[in-house]
């Protein structure tokens, strides 16, 4: 997560606006775990299929849970409500990182 956070860092630097490249990111994590969100939602249709309805489930409701939430959150940094506080703290935190790792090598 830390390297998603430089990436935002640096696409600000670059004049993109803080919400455009927070979406940039957040699109980026999206496409990395999808594939396995959409495995993992295959496996627990085809458990459920099979009448291993604990497994199915448990399945099912994380893949769904984590699901909504990275779309909740992208849909929030999309209408702009996100990057007020906690983005401008992430930021501030990785400038912080990136100074103390500069003086220490």
């Amino acid at each position: 997560m830390g390297s998603k956070a430089v990436r935002v860092l640096y696409l600000k630097g670059k004049g993109f606006s803080l919400t455009y490249s927070a979406i940039i990111v957040l699109l980026e994590i999206i496409m990395d775990i999808f594939p396995g969100y959409t495995l993992a939602f295959m496996a627990g249709a085809q458990a459920l299929y099979k009448e291993k309805f604990v497994l199915g489930s448990t399945l099912l409701l994380i893949t769904l849970t984590f699901t909504s939430l990275y779309l909740t959150l992208l849909f929030i940094v999309k209408k702009g409500l996100f990057q007020s506080f906690w983005l401008s703290f992430l930021i501030s935190l990785v400038k912080v990182g990136v100074r103390a790792s500069s003086v220490l090598f």
